[in-house]
């Protein structure tokens, strides 16, 4: 447009930006579903197949999931203040929803987070996961703890989503955590 018409369009020159973040962001969990994401190669084909169950069970579970928390937790603040204040662009005749496009980013790791559980629990050969609980609670709790949280908080949290983790898959019976105050 510029050059051909000597006109600009700032809102569709960021349309552009937008749409692409869009596909990115979205295309995450469809990419996870169909196991298209990114991976190193070199070892996990010739591993057995129950050996990359494994793998991707501890990868899901003890990597994913604690990174898709931390991003969430810390991508809330940050997107309720653009909704807050409306943000728009800074360009003058810029697309002046920005925060829509800021909303991405939890609702990309939400969907992104419930395909991982989808992973984990769709198997059936992942039945035998009881096993691998402390090692992925371990995991979970180093990396929360990495990131800064407190340890109260980060061991409760974790213990809860294990727990939830284990009622989906009958590992656990939830009605035990009856005792736990209703806030």
């Amino acid at each position: 447009l510029r050059y051909g018409f000597d006109t600009g369009a700032i809102a569709l020159q960021e349309s552009v930006t937008y749409m692409h973040a869009l596909v990115f962001m979205i295309g995450l969990s469809y990419a996870l579903k169909h196991d298209r994401h990114v991976r190193v190669d070199l070892l996990f084909n010739r591993l057995s197949r129950r050996s990359r169950q494994r793998i991707n069970l501890i990868g899901h579970v003890g990597f994913l999931l604690p990174i898709c928390l931390v991003i969430t937790l810390e991508s809330f603040d940050y997107v309720m203040r653009s909704w807050a204040i409306r943000e728009g662009s800074p360009e003058a005749g810029g697309i002046p929803g920005v925060y829509f496009l800021k909303t991405l980013i939890p609702l990309s790791v939400l969907l992104l987070s419930m395909q991982a559980i989808s992973e984990v629990f769709g198997h059936t050969d992942n039945c035998d996961m009881i096993e691998y609980i402390p090692l992925l609670m371990f995991v979970a709790v180093f990396l929360a703890l990495l990131a800064g949280y407190a340890v109260a908080p980060t061991l409760g949290g974790v213990a809860l989503l294990f727990a939830f983790i284990g009622g989906a898959a009958d590992i656990f019976d939830l009605s035990s955590l009856g005792f736990l105050p209703g806030r």
